[in-house]
């Protein structure tokens, strides 16, 4: 009678994953504006790398979330110094191992990878989010199938069964979904971001800007070094030493608030700079000293800055980073 019920029990289990993971598949395909934005974004990324790549020329590519994105231009680095310059910054709402697992495409030896990553990637336990279950599952899942056998479960059945069930029906309706996908005209030569001046920014983003408060993850708990976003972090140094390639940290263009001056928020700072210490990684700057205080530098969140606040953000990192360049700067 046991062995029945357990039999009876694992047919249904498999059954049940059959039909899940059928599901999950049957919908991947199935448009998210956020997901297809994000997929044309790495794309126009991925050509400004491979520019470099096929000129031979040694580069700068800066990896992180959307803090780069919208706080770093690549162009005025590359005006100005010669060096060509990668803007690789996309989204922090992936996983810090895919954002450096894609940084790794895009960088040859001789090259610089300079770390501006967002704070909530020190302490990421390894947990992926919807955001980045639906990306890899409809644009990249050759990269779950590389995940050792933990991860690729988490991806492949990480979605809550009534979000499949609401994307599976609505697929089978026939309500296609608006695309959206980013074009040269909002993302530059060198992977910049365009269309943020203060002019372009509406109420709403106005509004995000008005109501932001301090970073949750900056009021808790300091990185212990051990998390899996710290151990993803570690790999890609040793990825870069081993392939001839200089890694180079510093801190997100995030919005300084002065309760960042209290004890839980510096002990996060310090735990951040022992940790590049330890890897003997330069870390670049003061959290304060590149950290803008001013909400009108900030386009539409507290992570993204608009064309004056870019342009302020460019010279400080340029400031901090111009003796690392030598090596990138084309010969006479």
């Amino acid at each position: 009678m046991k062995g029945s019920y357990l039999h009876s029990a694992l047919i249904s289990s498999l059954l049940c994953a059959v039909l899940y993971l059928s599901a999950a598949l049957y919908q991947a395909d199935w448009g998210q504006r956020p997901l297809d934005y994000l997929h044309g974004m790495y794309a126009l990324k991925t050509a400004a790398a491979d520019r470099a790549i096929a000129a031979d020329l040694p580069k700068l590519v800066l990896v992180s979330g959307s803090n780069a994105h919208y706080g770093i231009r690549c162009a005025t680095i590359r005006e100005r110094t010669g060096v060509y310059c990668v803007n690789g910054g996309t989204h922090a709402g992936i996983s810090i191992d895919y954002l450096l697992d894609r940084a790794r495409d895009w960088l040859r030896p001789g090259d610089i990878a300079l770390l501006p990553l967002e704070f909530n990637h020190y302490t990421d336990r390894g947990i992926p989010s919807k955001f980045f279950i639906h990306y890899v599952q409809r644009y990249d899942r050759g990269y779950i199938l590389q995940r050792p056998p933990l991860d690729q479960l988490r991806l492949w059945f990480g979605l809550p069964v009534s979000r499949l069930w609401e994307r599976t029906t609505s697929k089978l309706l026939g309500k296609l979904p608006a695309e959206e996908r980013a074009h040269a005209e909002e993302v530059g030569e060198y992977g910049d971001r365009l269309r943020n001046e203060p002019s372009d920014r509406n109420a709403i983003q106005a509004g995000y800007i008005a109501a932001a408060k301090p970073l949750p993850v900056l009021l808790g708990n300091a990185p212990t070094g051990h998390d899996s976003g710290a151990r993803s972090i570690r790999r890609f140094i040793r990825w870069c030493r081993d392939h001839g390639v200089t890694p180079i940290a510093t801190w997100p263009n995030a919005l300084w608030f002065d309760e960042y001056h209290d004890e839980k928020p510096q002990q996060f700072f310090r735990a951040i700079a022992e940790f590049y210490d330890r890897l003997d990684v330069p870390l670049l700057g003061q959290p304060e000293g590149m950290m803008p205080d001013d909400r009108d530098l900030f386009f539409d969140s507290d992570y993204h800055l608009n064309r004056i606040g870019v342009d302020q953000q460019t010279d400080r990192v340029l400031d901090l980073l111009t003796p690392y360049l030598d090596d990138l700067k084309p010969r006479p």
